[in-house]
């Protein structure tokens, strides 16, 4: 049974979970889209859709789950997503839960993979008090929220994930006062401190591929009645790079980092979420505590060389108060920020689970 979702081959399986079969197939597909093209031999990353073809099957309270592989080196973006995911989540952000799993297709081992919790309805439901708002996985050119007309049809890939259907009222609201409102306006329909977070999130964990840089890797939610919170996702490519302040100051692509930072008061608290994340969850004794309880969990999965090369990357700044000063707007002064609109059936699939 093949079927197409996200332009991708989806097909049924069965699937067999920590020694357990589940009584009907599910849907699998593979994932991403730079992802696939970068991944080597066989080890794709795979989404699984266990209600696809049993409506309402669930395993241990999940619809869909993520399993993401080492699409650039044998181990490191597995570690990038359960370290980077795990520190958002010691910083009070709603992000995915994690955890490893050693994968097998039609009896064939594809090695370790890390297990990403689906960002949809149900974690919706577990993580705010009343869930009732729209939920968008925007993508370029939609991602970078200018305004490009006042019917939902002018950004054909804003990515409306849940609930299935929406006038797309309150969104196309926000976008329309992000182009023209004032900053107190945008404070209305944006909660520019759950922005500001994402963006000092992103940059204490060195992620370059996301909103005010390539527009997409975020999840847009209507978390009280019109007014819209910012949630992060794919950290694969985290922890590869120092911090780099130039990606959160105005002259960037993402519009609704420009128009926050623009203001004195929000780039102050830019600058005070940064050096939090960066004292906290961000911090070179956490997420080294956190790497070494993978290393230990996975063993021998794990060689001890590419724990040590992870380490080694320069993805740590040397004290949280000069990376903040480094984040100045006064270095942008004299930059001309860039215009707002340019921005068949398979056999059987098994997981054996490592938690921690």
């Amino acid at each position: 049974m093949v079927a197409v979702e996200d332009g991708i081959e989806l097909r049924a399986f069965q699937l067999t979970f920590d020694g357990q079969s589940l009584a009907e197939d599910i849907g699998v597909r593979l994932k991403g889209h730079i992802s696939i093209e970068l991944s080597k031999g066989r080890s794709f990353p795979l989404k699984l859709d266990f209600d696809r073809y049993s409506k309402g099957m669930k395993l241990d309270g999940l619809k869909k789950l993520n399993l993401h592989t080492n699409f650039n080196g044998p181990t490191l973006p597995i570690l990038r997503d359960h370290l980077s995911y795990g520190a958002w989540r010691e910083f009070g952000v709603a992000a995915s839960r994690t955890a490893f799993a050693t994968v097998e297709v039609n009896g064939e081992a594809l090695g370790v993979y890390v297990m990403v919790e689906q960002v949809d309805g149900g974690f919706i439901k577990r993580h705010f008090s009343a869930p009732h708002g729209d939920l968008y996985k925007p993508e370029q050119i939609s991602g970078s929220l200018a305004y490009h007309g006042s019917s939902i049809a002018d950004y054909p890939d804003i990515g409306l994930k849940w609930p299935d259907s929406s006038d797309h009222a309150a969104l196309l609201h926000a976008l329309k006062v992000l182009d023209t409102g004032s900053t107190q306006d945008i404070e209305q329909v944006f909660d520019a401190k759950a922005m500001l977070t994402y963006l000092a999130g992103n940059v204490a964990l060195g992620s370059w591929d996301c909103y005010p840089t390539t527009g997409h890797n975020y999840y847009l939610y209507e978390a009280t009645p019109g007014r819209f919170t910012m949630l992060p996702w794919d950290m694969n490519g985290s922890l590869e790079m120092a911090p780099h302040f130039t990606m959160c100051t105005p002259m960037l692509e993402g519009l609704l980092s420009q128009r926050l930072l623009e203001a004195p008061e929000h780039h102050k608290e830019y600058v005070s979420l940064l050096t939090s994340f960066l004292e906290t969850a961000g911090s070179k004794e956490w997420l080294s505590a956190r790497l070494d309880a993978a290393a230990k969990l996975l063993g021998a999965a794990l060689p001890a060389n590419e724990v040590e090369a992870l380490r080694r990357t320069p993805w740590r700044p040397s004290n949280a108060a000069t990376y903040s000063d480094r984040a100045s707007p006064t270095r942008t002064r004299g930059m001309r920020p860039r215009s707002r609109d340019r921005c068949r059936r398979g056999a059987g699939v098994a997981a054996r689970v490592s938690t921690q």
